[in-house]
């Protein structure tokens, strides 16, 4: 495997984990709450979810199923957030407006994220961790609030 398929496949594990952590938040749940309704570690849940560990597929189908979602609409957000970020197979890379988009979703994740009491490690860590429909319903529900 070359440092560049390498580098892709890490960043699309840490993408799966931070993405099922936006989606554990957007269906009402926390970490904690999961994590505990499948028997696993709060500890080493947080580990999986911050993309410190390499998440186990069995890990990812319950929690998944824990707050009623497929699987796949979590590995195919990361992979498409992973490509964005790091290019295609083929190298071609995404215009700057894609990169601009990240970084305004990147801040409505993380006023969504401190609402929920959640701390990111930098604002992509947010940026990566919702689908953007999410997003737009959140932030939709906060300007209905406002």
């Amino acid at each position: 495997m070359s440092t560049r398929e390498r580098e892709r496949a890490e960043m699309f594990t840490r993408f799966v984990g931070l993405e099922l952590k936006g989606r554990i938040i957007s269906q009402g749940f926390t970490a904690q709450a999961v994590a505990q309704a499948n028997g696993r570690s709060v500890s080493a849940f947080n580990r999986w979810l911050n993309g410190k560990v390499d998440i186990p597929l069995s890990v990812l189908c319950e929690a998944c199923e824990t707050i009623g979602i497929d699987p796949h609409e979590v590995v195919d957000t990361a992979y498409n957030r992973m490509v964005v970020a790091l290019g295609e197979r083929d190298g071609e890379l995404y215009p700057a407006a894609d990169a601009q988009a990240a970084l305004d979703e990147a801040a409505a994740l993380l006023a969504i994220g401190e609402r929920h009491g959640l701390k990111a490690v930098s604002e992509a860590d947010y940026t990566l961790a919702a689908s953007d429909a999410d997003i737009d319903t959140e932030v939709e529900a906060q300007q209905d609030e406002a």
